[in-house]
Protein backbone atom coordinates (compact mmCIF):
# COMPACT_ATOMS: atom_id res chain seq x y z
CA UNK A 1 0.00 0.00 0.00
CA UNK A 2 1.59 3.21 -0.82
CA UNK A 3 1.81 6.55 1.56
CA UNK A 4 -0.84 8.25 -0.02
CA UNK A 5 -3.41 5.16 0.41
CA UNK A 6 -2.10 4.95 4.08
CA UNK A 7 -3.03 8.55 4.67
CA UNK A 8 -6.08 7.85 2.83
CA UNK A 9 -7.15 5.62 4.86
CA UNK A 10 -6.53 7.29 8.16
CA UNK A 11 -8.92 9.91 7.30
CA UNK A 12 -12.35 9.71 9.58
CA UNK A 13 -15.45 9.73 7.24
CA UNK A 14 -16.97 12.21 10.21
CA UNK A 15 -16.91 15.13 7.92
CA UNK A 16 -18.96 13.08 5.79
CA UNK A 17 -21.40 11.96 8.34
CA UNK A 18 -22.10 15.35 9.06
CA UNK A 19 -22.18 16.80 5.67
CA UNK A 20 -24.82 14.37 4.56
CA UNK A 21 -27.07 14.58 7.97
CA UNK A 22 -26.79 18.48 6.90
CA UNK A 23 -27.79 17.38 3.22
CA UNK A 24 -30.54 15.32 4.81
CA UNK A 25 -32.24 18.49 6.59
CA UNK A 26 -31.72 20.84 3.51
CA UNK A 27 -33.74 18.06 1.30
CA UNK A 28 -36.30 17.14 3.59
CA UNK A 29 -39.34 17.60 1.82
CA UNK A 30 -42.02 18.29 3.94
CA UNK A 31 -44.28 20.40 1.82
CA UNK A 32 -45.18 18.33 -1.26
CA UNK A 33 -47.68 15.58 0.91
CA UNK A 34 -48.90 18.16 3.37
CA UNK A 35 -50.55 20.49 0.95
CA UNK A 36 -54.02 19.19 2.04
CA UNK A 37 -53.08 19.73 5.83
CA UNK A 38 -52.33 22.82 5.50
CA UNK A 39 -54.29 24.30 4.02
CA UNK A 40 -57.49 23.41 5.95
CA UNK A 41 -55.38 24.08 9.25
CA UNK A 42 -54.62 27.49 7.94
CA UNK A 43 -57.61 28.49 5.76
CA UNK A 44 -55.11 29.39 2.75
CA UNK A 45 -55.27 28.01 -0.73
CA UNK A 46 -53.38 25.60 -2.29
CA UNK A 47 -51.72 28.14 -4.28
CA UNK A 48 -50.56 30.21 -1.21
CA UNK A 49 -49.36 27.16 -0.04
CA UNK A 50 -46.76 26.58 -3.47
CA UNK A 51 -46.08 30.10 -3.54
CA UNK A 52 -44.38 29.33 0.40
CA UNK A 53 -42.72 26.46 -0.87
CA UNK A 54 -41.16 28.04 -3.51
CA UNK A 55 -39.81 30.73 -1.62
CA UNK A 56 -37.22 28.58 -0.70
CA UNK A 57 -35.98 27.80 -3.57
CA UNK A 58 -36.24 31.23 -5.20
CA UNK A 59 -34.31 32.93 -2.10
CA UNK A 60 -31.07 30.16 -2.78
CA UNK A 61 -31.14 31.36 -6.22
CA UNK A 62 -30.85 34.96 -5.41
CA UNK A 63 -28.42 34.47 -2.72
CA UNK A 64 -26.27 31.73 -4.01
CA UNK A 65 -23.35 33.92 -5.71
CA UNK A 66 -23.03 35.57 -2.74
CA UNK A 67 -23.64 33.15 -0.37
CA UNK A 68 -20.43 31.34 -1.89
CA UNK A 69 -18.49 34.33 -1.18
CA UNK A 70 -20.01 34.92 2.00
CA UNK A 71 -19.05 30.97 3.11
CA UNK A 72 -15.43 31.41 1.62
CA UNK A 73 -14.66 34.61 3.65
CA UNK A 74 -16.16 33.53 7.03
CA UNK A 75 -14.99 29.83 6.71
CA UNK A 76 -17.43 26.86 5.76
CA UNK A 77 -17.35 25.58 9.32
CA UNK A 78 -18.80 28.47 10.29
CA UNK A 79 -21.58 29.10 7.37
CA UNK A 80 -22.71 25.48 7.92
CA UNK A 81 -23.34 26.24 11.76
CA UNK A 82 -25.35 29.46 10.58
CA UNK A 83 -26.88 27.51 7.49
CA UNK A 84 -28.53 24.89 9.71
CA UNK A 85 -29.44 26.55 12.93
CA UNK A 86 -31.50 29.35 11.34
CA UNK A 87 -33.62 26.64 9.23
CA UNK A 88 -34.35 24.64 12.32
CA UNK A 89 -35.44 27.84 13.66
CA UNK A 90 -37.67 28.83 10.48
CA UNK A 91 -38.94 24.91 10.56
CA UNK A 92 -40.25 25.23 14.14
CA UNK A 93 -41.38 28.42 13.38
CA UNK A 94 -43.70 27.01 10.37
CA UNK A 95 -44.46 24.46 12.83
CA UNK A 96 -46.17 26.91 15.25
CA UNK A 97 -47.94 29.23 12.08
CA UNK A 98 -51.34 29.98 12.67
CA UNK A 99 -51.32 32.10 9.22
CA UNK A 100 -50.32 31.57 5.88
CA UNK A 101 -47.35 35.06 5.92
CA UNK A 102 -45.54 33.05 8.60
CA UNK A 103 -44.83 30.06 5.72
CA UNK A 104 -43.41 32.23 3.51
CA UNK A 105 -41.32 34.19 5.54
CA UNK A 106 -39.68 30.94 6.97
CA UNK A 107 -38.78 29.88 3.72
CA UNK A 108 -37.66 32.87 2.32
CA UNK A 109 -35.24 32.79 5.41
CA UNK A 110 -34.95 28.57 4.74
CA UNK A 111 -33.50 29.43 1.07
CA UNK A 112 -31.41 32.89 2.06
CA UNK A 113 -29.54 30.31 4.57
CA UNK A 114 -29.16 27.29 2.26
CA UNK A 115 -27.45 29.99 0.10
CA UNK A 116 -24.45 29.48 2.41
CA UNK A 117 -25.04 26.07 3.66
CA UNK A 118 -24.36 24.61 0.06
CA UNK A 119 -21.36 25.89 -0.82
CA UNK A 120 -20.05 24.60 3.03
CA UNK A 121 -20.59 21.25 2.06
CA UNK A 122 -18.77 21.48 -0.68
CA UNK A 123 -15.80 22.74 0.29
CA UNK A 124 -15.73 20.79 3.94
CA UNK A 125 -15.65 17.56 1.50
CA UNK A 126 -12.70 19.12 -0.53
CA UNK A 127 -10.98 19.60 2.97
CA UNK A 128 -11.28 16.67 4.39
CA UNK A 129 -10.64 13.65 1.65
CA UNK A 130 -7.98 13.58 -0.94
CA UNK A 131 -8.02 11.35 -4.01
CA UNK A 132 -10.08 8.00 -3.91
CA UNK A 133 -11.63 8.77 -0.35
CA UNK A 134 -12.60 11.93 -1.63
CA UNK A 135 -14.31 10.45 -5.08
CA UNK A 136 -16.07 7.80 -2.87
CA UNK A 137 -17.31 10.66 -0.33
CA UNK A 138 -18.81 12.89 -3.28
CA UNK A 139 -20.72 10.12 -4.65
CA UNK A 140 -22.01 9.06 -1.10
CA UNK A 141 -23.07 13.29 -0.57
CA UNK A 142 -24.34 12.72 -3.99
CA UNK A 143 -26.54 9.81 -3.33
CA UNK A 144 -27.71 11.46 0.26
CA UNK A 145 -29.87 13.97 -2.01
CA UNK A 146 -32.54 11.53 -3.38
CA UNK A 147 -32.30 9.48 -0.97
CA UNK A 148 -32.91 11.72 1.35
CA UNK A 149 -35.90 12.81 -0.15
CA UNK A 150 -37.31 9.54 -0.27
CA UNK A 151 -37.10 9.09 3.35
CA UNK A 152 -38.88 12.24 3.93
CA UNK A 153 -41.68 12.16 1.74
CA UNK A 154 -42.58 8.60 3.62
CA UNK A 155 -42.17 9.90 6.95
CA UNK A 156 -43.69 12.88 6.17
CA UNK A 157 -46.49 11.44 4.26
CA UNK A 158 -47.28 9.18 7.48
CA UNK A 159 -47.04 12.18 10.11
CA UNK A 160 -49.30 14.42 7.56
CA UNK A 161 -51.88 11.16 7.30
CA UNK A 162 -51.63 10.67 10.90
CA UNK A 163 -50.52 13.04 13.85
CA UNK A 164 -50.64 15.90 11.67
CA UNK A 165 -48.13 18.09 9.15
CA UNK A 166 -46.53 20.44 11.76
CA UNK A 167 -44.84 17.47 13.13
CA UNK A 168 -42.97 16.88 10.07
CA UNK A 169 -41.05 20.61 10.47
CA UNK A 170 -40.55 19.90 14.13
CA UNK A 171 -38.81 16.54 13.08
CA UNK A 172 -36.30 18.96 10.28
CA UNK A 173 -36.00 21.34 13.59
CA UNK A 174 -34.54 18.72 16.04
CA UNK A 175 -32.17 17.52 12.53
CA UNK A 176 -30.88 21.21 12.39
CA UNK A 177 -30.28 21.23 16.35
CA UNK A 178 -28.31 17.96 15.53
CA UNK A 179 -26.19 19.16 12.94
CA UNK A 180 -25.50 22.12 14.58
CA UNK A 181 -24.09 20.07 17.64
CA UNK A 182 -22.19 17.85 15.62
CA UNK A 183 -20.43 20.91 13.86
CA UNK A 184 -18.27 21.21 16.83
CA UNK A 185 -16.83 18.04 15.86
CA UNK A 186 -15.46 19.31 12.13
CA UNK A 187 -12.38 20.43 11.96
CA UNK A 188 -12.05 24.30 11.43
CA UNK A 189 -11.56 25.12 7.80
CA UNK A 190 -8.98 28.29 6.85
CA UNK A 191 -11.31 31.36 6.13
CA UNK A 192 -10.21 33.58 3.23
CA UNK A 193 -10.19 36.69 5.35
CA UNK A 194 -8.98 38.91 2.66
CA UNK A 195 -11.26 37.44 0.16
CA UNK A 196 -13.33 40.81 -1.54
CA UNK A 197 -16.89 40.73 -1.74
CA UNK A 198 -18.91 42.61 -4.42
CA UNK A 199 -21.63 43.24 -2.64
CA UNK A 200 -23.27 45.68 -4.90
CA UNK A 201 -22.98 43.35 -7.20
CA UNK A 202 -24.85 40.69 -5.03
CA UNK A 203 -27.29 42.85 -3.92
CA UNK A 204 -28.31 43.81 -7.85
CA UNK A 205 -28.29 40.04 -9.05
CA UNK A 206 -30.05 39.20 -6.52
CA UNK A 207 -32.52 41.99 -6.26
CA UNK A 208 -32.90 40.90 -10.11
CA UNK A 209 -33.43 37.13 -9.45
CA UNK A 210 -36.09 37.93 -6.70
CA UNK A 211 -37.84 40.39 -9.12
CA UNK A 212 -38.21 38.06 -12.33
CA UNK A 213 -39.42 34.64 -9.68
CA UNK A 214 -41.67 36.67 -7.93
CA UNK A 215 -43.01 37.90 -10.91
CA UNK A 216 -43.26 34.33 -12.79
CA UNK A 217 -44.94 32.89 -9.37
CA UNK A 218 -47.68 35.75 -9.21
CA UNK A 219 -48.36 35.83 -12.45
CA UNK A 220 -51.61 33.38 -13.29
CA UNK A 221 -52.77 35.33 -9.73
CA UNK A 222 -52.30 39.13 -10.66
CA UNK A 223 -52.14 38.72 -14.44
CA UNK A 224 -49.94 38.78 -17.15
CA UNK A 225 -50.79 42.33 -18.40
CA UNK A 226 -54.77 42.84 -17.37
CA UNK A 227 -55.07 43.22 -13.69
CA UNK A 228 -57.05 40.60 -12.20
CA UNK A 229 -59.25 40.80 -9.28
CA UNK A 230 -56.66 38.81 -7.20
CA UNK A 231 -54.34 41.15 -7.68
CA UNK A 232 -53.17 43.68 -5.04
CA UNK A 233 -52.48 46.42 -6.82
CA UNK A 234 -52.59 47.85 -10.51
CA UNK A 235 -51.63 50.41 -12.78
CA UNK A 236 -54.36 52.01 -14.73
CA UNK A 237 -55.83 48.56 -14.85
CA UNK A 238 -52.77 46.61 -15.80
CA UNK A 239 -50.96 44.13 -13.94
CA UNK A 240 -47.67 45.33 -12.18
CA UNK A 241 -46.10 41.68 -13.37
CA UNK A 242 -44.53 42.93 -16.79
CA UNK A 243 -42.85 45.70 -14.84
CA UNK A 244 -41.37 43.58 -12.67
CA UNK A 245 -40.36 41.26 -15.08
CA UNK A 246 -38.15 44.90 -17.09
CA UNK A 247 -37.04 45.73 -13.55
CA UNK A 248 -35.52 42.51 -12.62
CA UNK A 249 -34.34 42.00 -16.72
CA UNK A 250 -32.86 45.78 -15.79
CA UNK A 251 -31.36 44.84 -13.17
CA UNK A 252 -30.08 42.00 -13.92
CA UNK A 253 -28.50 43.93 -17.24
CA UNK A 254 -26.87 46.68 -14.51
CA UNK A 255 -25.19 43.27 -12.45
CA UNK A 256 -23.95 42.06 -16.28
CA UNK A 257 -22.34 45.65 -16.80
CA UNK A 258 -20.70 46.13 -13.49
CA UNK A 259 -19.38 42.42 -13.59
CA UNK A 260 -17.76 42.99 -17.33
CA UNK A 261 -16.49 46.39 -15.86
CA UNK A 262 -14.53 44.91 -12.77
CA UNK A 263 -13.15 42.25 -15.00
CA UNK A 264 -11.48 44.96 -17.38
CA UNK A 265 -10.28 46.79 -14.20
CA UNK A 266 -8.92 43.27 -12.79
CA UNK A 267 -11.03 43.61 -9.99
CA UNK A 268 -12.73 40.82 -8.33
CA UNK A 269 -15.85 40.24 -10.00
CA UNK A 270 -19.05 38.60 -7.96
CA UNK A 271 -18.91 35.58 -10.95
CA UNK A 272 -16.26 35.36 -13.24
CA UNK A 273 -18.28 35.53 -17.31
CA UNK A 274 -15.58 33.71 -18.72
CA UNK A 275 -17.14 30.62 -17.11
CA UNK A 276 -19.63 30.68 -19.92
CA UNK A 277 -17.81 32.39 -22.35
CA UNK A 278 -18.63 29.60 -25.20
CA UNK A 279 -22.04 29.15 -25.93
CA UNK A 280 -22.30 25.58 -25.99
CA UNK A 281 -21.35 26.55 -22.22
CA UNK A 282 -24.29 29.15 -21.98
CA UNK A 283 -26.45 26.03 -23.46
CA UNK A 284 -25.63 23.83 -20.77
CA UNK A 285 -26.22 26.52 -18.02
CA UNK A 286 -29.69 26.77 -19.80
CA UNK A 287 -30.26 23.22 -19.74
CA UNK A 288 -29.40 22.68 -16.23
CA UNK A 289 -32.07 25.75 -15.29
CA UNK A 290 -34.48 24.12 -17.44
CA UNK A 291 -34.13 20.73 -15.03
CA UNK A 292 -34.20 22.54 -12.34
CA UNK A 293 -37.36 24.11 -13.26
CA UNK A 294 -38.96 20.68 -14.51
CA UNK A 295 -37.99 19.51 -11.61
CA UNK A 296 -39.33 21.89 -9.06
CA UNK A 297 -42.56 22.21 -11.12
CA UNK A 298 -43.20 18.77 -11.01
CA UNK A 299 -42.72 18.30 -7.53
CA UNK A 300 -44.86 20.50 -6.62
CA UNK A 301 -48.11 20.19 -9.63
CA UNK A 302 -47.82 16.42 -9.30
CA UNK A 303 -48.49 16.42 -5.47
CA UNK A 304 -50.93 19.03 -5.21
CA UNK A 305 -52.97 16.92 -8.54
CA UNK A 306 -53.15 13.65 -6.41
CA UNK A 307 -54.28 15.90 -3.21
CA UNK A 308 -56.95 18.12 -4.52
CA UNK A 309 -58.42 15.97 -8.10
CA UNK A 310 -57.79 12.90 -6.82
CA UNK A 311 -58.27 12.91 -3.01
CA UNK A 312 -54.90 11.25 -1.94
CA UNK A 313 -53.91 11.72 2.07
CA UNK A 314 -50.10 12.19 2.60
CA UNK A 315 -48.68 8.69 2.99
CA UNK A 316 -50.68 8.27 -0.30
CA UNK A 317 -48.71 10.89 -2.44
CA UNK A 318 -45.60 9.83 -1.31
CA UNK A 319 -45.56 6.04 -2.30
CA UNK A 320 -46.62 8.15 -5.25
CA UNK A 321 -44.23 10.40 -5.91
CA UNK A 322 -40.99 8.12 -3.95
CA UNK A 323 -40.48 6.18 -7.85
CA UNK A 324 -40.46 9.49 -9.79
CA UNK A 325 -37.70 10.39 -6.64
CA UNK A 326 -35.36 6.83 -7.17
CA UNK A 327 -35.41 7.26 -10.78
CA UNK A 328 -33.84 10.59 -10.71
CA UNK A 329 -31.20 8.44 -8.34
CA UNK A 330 -30.98 5.40 -10.64
CA UNK A 331 -30.47 7.67 -13.58
CA UNK A 332 -27.77 9.87 -11.87
CA UNK A 333 -25.68 6.58 -10.53
CA UNK A 334 -25.32 4.82 -13.84
CA UNK A 335 -25.34 7.33 -16.99
CA UNK A 336 -21.64 7.79 -16.79
CA UNK A 337 -21.96 3.60 -17.98
CA UNK A 338 -22.76 5.44 -21.12
CA UNK A 339 -20.07 7.96 -21.84
CA UNK A 340 -17.86 5.45 -23.66
CA UNK A 341 -20.08 4.43 -25.81
CA UNK A 342 -22.38 7.80 -26.75
CA UNK A 343 -21.38 11.34 -27.21
CA UNK A 344 -22.51 13.75 -24.95
CA UNK A 345 -24.66 15.20 -27.29
CA UNK A 346 -26.48 11.82 -28.45
CA UNK A 347 -27.19 11.33 -24.70
CA UNK A 348 -28.41 14.48 -24.12
CA UNK A 349 -30.57 14.96 -27.30
CA UNK A 350 -32.17 11.79 -26.51
CA UNK A 351 -32.90 12.65 -22.78
CA UNK A 352 -34.34 15.91 -23.36
CA UNK A 353 -37.16 14.00 -26.21
CA UNK A 354 -37.80 12.01 -23.41
CA UNK A 355 -38.16 14.51 -20.76
CA UNK A 356 -40.59 16.24 -23.39
CA UNK A 357 -42.80 12.98 -24.32
CA UNK A 358 -43.14 12.38 -20.95
CA UNK A 359 -44.32 15.56 -19.47
CA UNK A 360 -46.83 15.15 -22.63
CA UNK A 361 -47.97 11.72 -21.10
CA UNK A 362 -48.50 13.49 -17.61
CA UNK A 363 -50.42 16.20 -19.28
CA UNK A 364 -52.64 14.32 -21.41
CA UNK A 365 -53.34 11.54 -18.16
CA UNK A 366 -54.37 14.39 -15.45
CA UNK A 367 -56.28 15.48 -18.80
CA UNK A 368 -58.10 12.80 -19.37
CA UNK A 369 -57.99 10.99 -16.22
CA UNK A 370 -56.20 7.97 -17.29
CA UNK A 371 -55.82 7.06 -13.32
CA UNK A 372 -53.09 6.44 -10.69
CA UNK A 373 -51.04 4.18 -12.91
CA UNK A 374 -50.55 5.75 -16.26
CA UNK A 375 -48.94 8.83 -13.78
CA UNK A 376 -46.57 7.45 -11.54
CA UNK A 377 -45.65 5.50 -14.95
CA UNK A 378 -45.13 9.11 -16.39
CA UNK A 379 -43.20 9.66 -13.18
CA UNK A 380 -40.59 7.15 -13.58
CA UNK A 381 -39.97 7.75 -17.26
CA UNK A 382 -39.22 11.65 -16.60
CA UNK A 383 -37.23 10.82 -13.82
CA UNK A 384 -34.97 9.04 -15.55
CA UNK A 385 -34.57 11.11 -18.11
CA UNK A 386 -34.27 13.98 -15.85
CA UNK A 387 -31.49 12.37 -13.81
CA UNK A 388 -29.59 11.55 -17.11
CA UNK A 389 -29.81 15.56 -18.25
CA UNK A 390 -28.96 16.46 -14.85
CA UNK A 391 -25.72 13.98 -14.33
CA UNK A 392 -24.58 15.02 -18.01
CA UNK A 393 -25.08 18.51 -17.53
CA UNK A 394 -23.40 18.70 -14.38
CA UNK A 395 -20.22 16.64 -15.77
CA UNK A 396 -20.08 18.82 -18.68
CA UNK A 397 -19.98 21.97 -16.49
CA UNK A 398 -17.26 20.47 -14.33
CA UNK A 399 -15.12 19.34 -17.32
CA UNK A 400 -15.35 22.74 -19.34
CA UNK A 401 -14.92 25.32 -16.47
CA UNK A 402 -10.73 25.92 -17.06
CA UNK A 403 -8.91 25.34 -14.06
CA UNK A 404 -8.29 29.10 -12.72
CA UNK A 405 -12.02 29.72 -13.13
CA UNK A 406 -13.20 27.09 -10.66
CA UNK A 407 -12.01 28.59 -7.65
CA UNK A 408 -12.22 32.05 -8.87
CA UNK A 409 -12.59 34.67 -5.71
Amino acid sequence: MSAGSAVESRSSWLPLIVVMLAQVQLAFNAWNVSITGITEDLGISPTAVGTANTASTFAVSAFLLLGSKITAKIGPVLALRIGVIIPALAALLIATAQDGSVLFIAQSITGASNAITLPALTIIIAASFRGKQQASAIGYFAASIPLAQVVSLLIAGQFASTIGWRWSFVLVASIGLLNFAMSFLLKPVPPQKNLVVDWMGGALAASAIILISFALSVMNDWGLLSATSNAPVSILGFSIVPFLFIAGLILAQLFIARTRKRMAEQRVPLVNLDIVREPSERATVMVMGLMLFVGTAVSFLMPLYMQVVQGFVGIQVSFAIVPYTISIFVANTLVARLYGRFPPRAIASASMTVVTLALLWLSFTIANDWGQAAVVVGLIVLGLAQGCVVALVFNSLLTSTPRENAGSK
